[in-house]
């Protein structure tokens, strides 16, 4: 099914009572595009996420929030690790096109 709202957000995918429910995909009204697992209305297990920016996570979300274990790429570098919200959380390791790299704990 879809939905579209005044505010221009759309979600394609399934629906069970009235919610988004099984697998879709969610375009913010400013264009970035979340495609993944969703329950009783809620962005909830795995995603995989293009911002308008051209970067992009991969990886776990908890009640629509990017949250858990993940990929997160942009401009060349890459950071793969625990995230909570959009930011670096946890264990992870951060690789740069430039050849810079850090692996340990990171606090968001």
């Amino acid at each position: 099914g879809k939905m579209v709202w005044p505010g221009g957000e759309v979600y394609h995918g399934e629906f069970r009572a009235d919610h988004e429910d099984g697998i879709g995909a969610f375009i913010t009204a400013d264009g970035n595009i979340f495609c993944g697992e969703f329950h009783q209305g809620k962005g909830n297990g795995r995603v995989v996420v293009t911002f308008k920016d051209n970067s992009s996570y991969t990886g776990q979300w908890h009640d629509s929030e990017i949250k858990g274990l993940g990929a997160t790429r942009y401009g060349g570098s890459e950071y793969a690790g625990g995230h909570a919200g959009a930011l670096s959380h946890g264990y992870g390791v951060f690789s740069a096109r430039v050849g810079i790299s850090y692996k340990g704990q990171w606090e968001s």
